[in-house]
């Protein structure tokens, strides 16, 4: 199965589409994963460079998935400004499906299903997007999204 990875657009390798998630007068920080079905499996795979993450994760249906996004600790930490993920379905645009800063601090709307959860990685500075578990219908682009100021 071929399929492009739409994070990368038309823009320079390794750079996203911001201005379809957030404002532009607000700094970004984004990584992209996407999230593929292989016969019986699902591949994860991320094209962010400088991210010291797997370039793939093979995930069967049924299984749990786990997308890492990774902050410099020089910009923030997860803690001081969160997380927001979202997802992109093939031909539709992004859909926000959760934010999270701490266990106290986070948010998913209803119409997202429980199956869909974050944790914070604090000795890597990353947030984790749990997908438990994963279902076909998770086929899709995974972006997540810092904004912080300077």
């Amino acid at each position: 199965m071929t399929r492009g990875f739409p994070c990368l657009g038309s823009e320079a390798p390794g750079t996203l589409p911001t201005e379809q998630l957030l404002s532009a007068s607000l700094p970004l920080a984004m990584a992209c994963w996407h999230l593929a079905l292989l016969l019986t499996g699902t591949l994860l795979s991320v094209s962010q460079p400088g991210l010291p993450q797997p370039d793939a994760l093979l995930v069967f249906p049924g299984q749990v998935a786990q997308l890492s996004c990774m902050l410099s600790p020089s910009h923030a930490t997860i803690g001081e400004y969160g997380v927001s993920w979202y997802q992109q379905r093939a031909g539709s645009a992004p859909r926000y499906l959760l934010y999270y800063r701490s266990e106290d601090d986070y948010h998913r709307p209803p119409d997202i299903p429980d199956r869909f959860s974050a944790a914070t990685d604090a000795a890597h500075n990353a947030c984790i997007l749990i997908i438990s578990p994963v279902q076909p219908e998770d086929e899709a682009d995974y972006y997540c999204s810092v904004a912080y100021t300077s």
